[in-house]
C-alpha cells in the first residue's frame, strides 16, 4: 500500500481522506461504491455520540453551511409571506433579521456566533442536509443546514 492509499483492513477500506470537503452526497457515493456493507451517517460537528465503535458504520462529521437551494423552502416561503402581511413598517431597518445568506459555507460556529450576535432571541438547530425534519413554522427557531464533510471519515 503507498503512502498516498487510505487505511484498511486486509482488502477494505476502513477510511476516506479524499473526502474531507466534499459534498455529503458524494461522499456517500464513494463510500457506498467502495464499502456497500457499510451505512453511512451524517452528522453535525459537536453532535455528541456514544464512545462505542460500530463496525458496519462510517460517521461524515460536517461543518460547512449548505448551499441556500438546501434551505427550507416551506419555512422561507412562510417568513417571507408573514413579514409582507406585518405592518407596512416591518421593512424598516428595525425590523428583526430573518435570514443570513452571507453565512453560505461558512463553518457552523461561524454561523451560530453570527446569528447568536445578531437574533440572541432564536434557537439555532444544526442539521444535515436530507434530515427529515418538521414542516411546522417557528419564529424563534433557524435551522442551519450543514453538508461538507470535516473530518476523515473512519469506520467505527
Amino acid at each position: 500500500m503507498s503512502s498516498s492509499d487510505s487505511k484498511s483492513c486486509g482488502d477494505l477500506k476502513t477510511e476516506w481522506p479524499e473526502l474531507v470537503g466534499q459534498t455529503i452526497e458524494a461522499a456517500t457515493k464513494k463510500i457506498n461504491a467502495d464499502r456497500p456493507d457499510l451505512k453511512v451517517e451524517p452528522l453535525p460537528v459537536g453532535t455528541i455520540i456514544l464512545a462505542v465503535e460500530v463496525p458496519d458504520r462510517v460517521i461524515l462529521w460536517v461543518d460547512t453551511v449548505a448551499e441556500y437551494y438546501y434551505f427550507e423552502l416551506l419555512d422561507c416561503i412562510f417568513v417571507s409571506f408573514v413579514v409582507n402581511m406585518s405592518s407596512s413598517d416591518s421593512k424598516s431597518s428595525d425590523a428583526a433579521k430573518t435570514e443570513w445568506p452571507e453565512l453560505l459555507c461558512k463553518t457552523i460556529k461561524e454561523a451560530k456566533e453570527t446569528i447568536k450576535s445578531e437574533r440572541p432571541d432564536l434557537e439555532i438547530d444544526v442539521v444535515t442536509v436530507g434530515t427529515m425534519v418538521t414542516q411546522e413554522f417557528n419564529e424563534k427557531r433557524v435551522r442551519i443546514w450543514v453538508d461538507k464533510v470535516a473530518e476523515v471519515p473512519r469506520i467505527g
